[in-house]
């Protein structure tokens, strides 16, 4: 899932210099690109690392103006990523043939390094499942009010799409 900026500076019609209206457009959609970085780490659960994940991708068009930027996660794990957005259902977890599932005890105080008594291991558990954070589709319903202020002076030039 990403969110997707782009601009079309035939779309554009308020008949200034064309490379000025280009600068202009290649500097509001990064501006909005970096609006979008920010808002889905502010919305994302989790530390620094997974919020560090969320990145912008541009591409160039033949006059080296931008084409577009999408904002994304870098992470190889993208199935979890969609669990965060979108949560799950109660499910049960079963661990691989021959392997344990292992917890940290809830009975753990955090006091130094934990041992084998504050883990309990299981062959399977019912996860309660979780609740959808939608960090995505939050930053970009967030987004589209911000993209409106520009669409006033711009037209349809710069769109914004939700990539689930």
């Amino acid at each position: 899932m990403n969110i997707h900026l782009t601009y079309d500076i035939d779309a554009v019609k308020l008949g200034l210099d064309a490379a000025y209206q280009s600068d202009v457009l290649d500097r509001g959609l990064e501006a909005l690109a970096d609006s979008a970085v920010d808002l889905i780490r502010f919305f994302s659960p989790g530390g620094a690392k997974f919020k560090s994940l969320w990145q912008k991708t541009k591409e160039f068009g033949e006059d080296t103006h931008l084409k577009s930027i999408v904002v994304d996660n870098a992470w190889e794990r993208q199935d979890i990523v969609a669990f965060m957005e979108y949560g799950t259902k109660a499910h049960p977890i079963t661990a691989r043939p021959g392997h344990v599932l292992r917890f940290l005890s809830p009975d753990f105080s955090g006091g130094g390094t934990p041992t084998g008594a504050d883990f309990w291991y299981a062959k399977s558990v019912m996860h309660p499942g979780t609740k959808p954070y939608k960090m995505v589709e939050q930053a970009y319903m967030t987004l589209e009010n911000q993209t409106e202020i520009w669409m006033e002076t711009w037209g349809n030039a710069i769109q914004v799409e939700f990539d689930s």
